[in-house]
């Protein structure tokens, strides 16, 4: 009787440790602004700064710093190359060092541990600040609106002179 109230209670908790909702869940969705987009056009000239809006025929891009702030349509025809970084990159190179050293705890196998551990850490750091980032290759151009800061367009209300 005792065991089955021990694994009753251990059952319970369990349930209600599962059941809350992960504290980063009430953030998404919250950002007003655009994605930050470098737009290529030709071979020299490149324009780098907030979507703001994007169709099937141009896109809208907010460049500059403040004050001075402008905006800038791009016509699809014009574009060659578009980079998307949506949010701001974890680092993991801080684990490079910190794991590689862990692995002295390995004695002798040190010698076989260190450097698949160094290949392991170092792969990661390098692929997870490509994980926050899309290019034309990853994204179709008609797709670009997910990452404005007007997905479904620039409503007629406002003017684009009052986009800052």
């Amino acid at each position: 009787m005792k065991s089955n109230l021990i694994i009753f209670a251990a059952f319970v908790l369990f349930a209600l440790c599962e059941c809350t909702p992960a504290f980063y869940l009430k953030r998404i969705g919250r950002n007003e602004r655009g994605a930050y987009v470098k737009v290529r056009k030709g071979s020299e000239h490149k324009i780098k700064g907030e979507l703001i809006s994007a169709d099937s025929e141009k896109l809208r891009v907010l460049t500059g710093k403040a004050p001075k702030k402008k905006m800038a349509v791009i016509p699809k025809r014009e574009v060659d190359r578009i980079k998307i970084k949506f949010a701001k990159p974890k680092s993991y190179w801080w684990a490079v060092p910190v794991f590689t050293a862990a692995t002295a705890a390995h004695g002798v196998f040190l010698i076989f541990s260190a450097p698949t551990n160094l290949i392991v850490t170092i792969t990661t750091a390098v692929s997870s600040s490509s994980d926050v980032r899309f290019t034309d290759e990853d994204l179709s151009f008609e797709d670009l609106n997910m990452y404005a800061r007007f997905p479904q367009g620039i409503p007629s209300h406002i003017d684009l002179s009052d986009i800052r």
